[in-house]
């Protein structure tokens, strides 16, 4: 799908207000979710696991592309999504499919919750630095 110069225009325009980057990390991060559900439902193959967080990161890459926004937004940004989609995911396999549920200690819960947040940091981290040095390389 290739967009028009004014559509690109109105996108840029769009991502660029205060309020376009949180609904766009809902947005992906819900799509993300909701696909690493399918992909748990449909699947035993755990590499397929990654492929979600693939086209979360191709889709933030996507829909920031050639707007001036800062490292540390798009980073952000990143890890919000990322940590929607890893959410979504935790809950439906602790109600869904786990079978201690909410019986499991907290401390267990706070242990995975922030290994996922220091690996959507790393991720997230990574991702946001090389679109940096994408959009910077291409506006010289």
């Amino acid at each position: 799908m290739y967009l028009t110069r004014k559509e690109n225009r109105e996108l840029d325009f769009w991502i660029e207000q205060p309020k376009g980057l949180p609904f766009a990390a809902c947005l992906a991060g819900g799509v993300a979710g909701g696909l690493l559900i399918l992909v748990t439902v449909l699947s035993t193959f755990g590499g397929l696991m990654l492929f979600p967080f693939v086209f979360l990161a191709g889709g933030l890459f996507w829909l920031m592309r050639g707007t001036r926004i800062g490292y540390f937004r798009r980073f952000l940004t990143g890890v919000a999504a990322f940590m929607l989609a890893g959410m979504i995911l935790y809950f439906y396999l602790l109600i869904f499919i786990s079978q201690l549920g909410f019986q499991t200690p907290l401390s267990t819960h706070v242990w995975r919750i922030g290994m996922m947040l220091g690996i959507g940091i790393i991720f997230n981290g990574v991702i946001a630095l090389v679109q940096a040095a994408y959009e910077t390389r291409l506006r010289r």
